[in-house]
């Protein structure tokens, strides 16, 4: 038997065979729209000062935009059974000209690396064990925070996990 190249004869079969799997799948690949997920958002002291908002804020997260927009993870949040997926917001305009608006500890303190093995890499923005990647140091901002396991974020755990951070993980 002699083998030959796929031509363009044969393209048509090949696509006829791969629409014709796709009608087997028994679940849509992406969840409708409109499905929300509870977050909790970590606010900063520019959202906390000037726009009156609490600390730790629950907020409704649409799991498209977990899906498709690229979120950090937390080794803390790992290490205590709780996977979640982090992002900062986008800074409001009557404090983003202010530098000290920024500031937001906890979101810092959530993101400390916990592994001894990590180097410092000034390339990377990793400065190493014990501390949190660069992005997370310099005007941080709000942040949000949602459990990878798409179960609903409630503000008073969080409270609880930023006290212990900051208690427990300060001194080194």
């Amino acid at each position: 038997m002699k083998y030959r190249d796929v031509d363009l004869k044969d393209f048509r079969h090949i696509a006829d065979y791969f629409i014709s799997c796709r009608w087997r799948l028994s679940l849509p690949l992406y969840p409708p729209t409109d499905t929300k997920l509870k977050g909790v958002k970590i606010n900063c002291s520019g959202d906390e000062h000037n726009l009156g908002k609490p600390l730790f804020e629950e907020i409704e997260v649409s799991l498209m935009d977990v899906l498709t927009v690229e979120y950090d993870t937390s080794d803390i949040a790992n290490l205590i059974g709780l996977p979640v997926f982090t992002k900062p917001c986008l800074p409001d305009l009557s404090w983003a000209n202010v530098s000290d608006a920024y500031i937001n500890q906890d979101a810092t303190y959530l993101h400390l690396c916990l592994d001894p093995k990590t180097k410092s890499n000034d390339h990377a923005g990793i400065l190493g064990w014990g501390y949190a990647p660069f992005r997370w140091q310099n005007r941080v901002g709000s942040v949000i925070v949602v459990r990878q396991d798409q179960k609903p974020c409630h503000d008073g755990m969080w409270k609880h996990y930023a006290s212990i951070a900051a208690r427990k993980l300060r001194p080194f």
